[in-house]
């Protein structure tokens, strides 16, 4: 495993552990299909026994398909900043004060220095630079150690 790869890892367990809805399988949710692995999108459960789905692939020309739900794997939703920030959990104390700037920019208010940026053109933790993930990651397992 890449450390970018350990970083992204360290980020998505602390958001799901903040956010258990992040994995919840609703609109939106990544899941892959029990006999090949396949990555889709669940749209919506399909009548009333929640037995089937209907779900979109992304990467094999956007078609959908409905599939059965039983025994797919829930990979979840993708982790956004909102998802980052609530793992933060500003209640418990740590050495730094961060804040986030509407640039993304986050900035320690207590030591007045700048840190990592999530850039705001691109939505989801997987799209960030991999100095914002490093710093993240580093910033949460900092959260852990003082938890």
């Amino acid at each position: 495993m890449t450390p970018r790869q350990e970083n992204l890892e360290t980020i998505r367990a602390a958001a799901i552990k903040a956010n258990p809805e992040i994995v919840e399988l609703k609109f939106g949710c990544h899941i892959t299909t029990r006999r090949s692995g396949t990555r889709l999108v669940f749209a919506e459960h399909d009548g009333n026994a929640n037995e089937y789905g209907l779900c979109y692939y992304p990467r094999l020309g956007g078609g959908t398909q409905h599939i059965r739900l039983e025994g797919v794997g829930i990979i979840g939703r993708p982790i956004r900043l909102a998802d980052v920030l609530f793992a933060i959990d500003r209640r418990r104390p740590l050495k730094q004060r961060w804040a986030v700037r509407y640039d993304g920019l986050f900035f320690d208010e207590r030591n007045n220095k700048w840190g990592g940026v999530w850039s705001v053109r691109a939505d989801t933790l997987e799209e960030q630079s991999d100095e914002c993930i490093a710093f993240l990651a580093d910033l949460l397992r900092e959260r852990n150690q003082n938890a």
